[in-house]
């Protein structure tokens, strides 16, 4: 049974973040939350609106958003992109690859097989990038029990310019991120 989606816009206050943890996780965990798992999970297409942090998400219509409707305000909707539209774009990124005979991830810790990661899985996502910069940033270590060893995940801040090169695609990555990590906040397309 297909169930119809509905997109909505709301606005988080920029204030509302404490300031030690990423926004972009935090927004998208909180959310998440609030709509007690009813979204899909990553949340897509964020982007910055005077203070506030504006979001679409996509939700089963009809569907009780109970607490979640304290933060709808009267938002701008977000542009929906064509083949062929620019836009402004960030991304925290899973910088690790696969190798064939190596069980686990290995990591990429320079900008240019970074990029070349990204440009890779950029063309798989409906998307031609025009311009990036990537800045490597220090691993996420997470541990789960003191007895085993943590979870390392390898980052890239990747920011620039793309080209939409095919909507369906694109839609698809929005909705469902980029690249792995996605359980610890990587991965999420934010544009700008």
């Amino acid at each position: 049974m297909n169930t119809a989606m509905l997109d909505i816009d709301l606005r988080l206050p920029r204030e509302a973040c404490p300031a030690h943890v990423d926004r972009s996780v935090w927004t998208h965990k909180l959310v998440y939350e609030v709509l007690e798992g009813r979204v899909e999970r990553p949340l897509f297409a964020t982007s910055e609106v005077g203070n506030d942090r504006l979001i679409r998400l996509r939700v089963p219509e009809g569907v009780a958003l109970g607490d979640a409707q304290a933060f709808f305000h009267a938002a701008t909707p977000l542009p929906t992109l064509s083949v062929g539209d620019q836009s402004n774009f960030l991304l925290i990124f899973n910088a690790s690859k696969r190798v064939t005979g190596v069980r686990n991830r290995v990591a990429v810790t320079d900008a240019t097989g970074v990029r070349d990661a990204f440009e890779a899985k950029a063309a798989a996502s409906g998307f031609a990038v025009i311009d990036c910069r990537v800045e490597v940033l220090p691993p996420l270590r997470i541990r789960k029990t003191p007895a085993r060893p943590p979870i390392t995940q390898c980052r890239a801040q990747v920011t620039g310019r793309l080209q939409v090169t095919d909507t369906g695609l694109f839609d698809q990555c929005l909705r469902t991120g980029i690249g792995a990590g996605k359980a610890y906040g990587l991965g999420m397309l934010i544009l700008l």
